[in-house]
C-alpha cells in the first residue's frame, strides 16, 4: 500500500481514515507492532524536525503536535530524544 498515495487525495481524508480504522481493528499484537515499529518513529521524527527548527508553515502545526506528542511519551516513559523505544510483543 503507497502511503503517499493515500494521502494526497486533494483533502479527501476517508482513504487515510479507513486505514487508520483497520490497522486499529488488526490483532493486537500487530498494532501493537505497528505503533512501535512506525507511529511513534514517526512522531519522533516530526518532533526533532521541530526542535530543529526544520519546518515550514506546510508542516508546522505538524511537526508541533508531534513534539507535544514526544514530549509526553519522554516523561510517561523516562526515555530522552535519541533513546531507543520499543513496545513489548506479547
Amino acid at each position: 500500500m503507497n502511503l503517499e498515495a493515500l494521502t494526497n487525495r486533494y483533502g479527501s481524508r476517508q482513504d487515510l481514515e479507513r486505514l487508520a480504522m483497520g490497522m486499529a481493528a488488526m490483532h493486537r499484537t500487530l498494532v501493537q507492532s505497528f505503533t512501535g515499529g512506525f507511529i511513534i518513529p514517526f512522531v519522533r521524527e516530526l518532533a526533532r524536525m521541530k526542535r530543529a527548527e526544520r519546518f515550514d508553515g506546510r508542516n508546522e502545526a505538524a511537526c508541533k503536535a508531534c513534539l507535544l506528542m514526544c514530549e509526553a511519551l519522554e516523561k510517561e516513559y523516562g526515555i530522552c530524544e535519541g533513546d531507543e523505544f520499543a513496545f513489548p510483543l506479547v
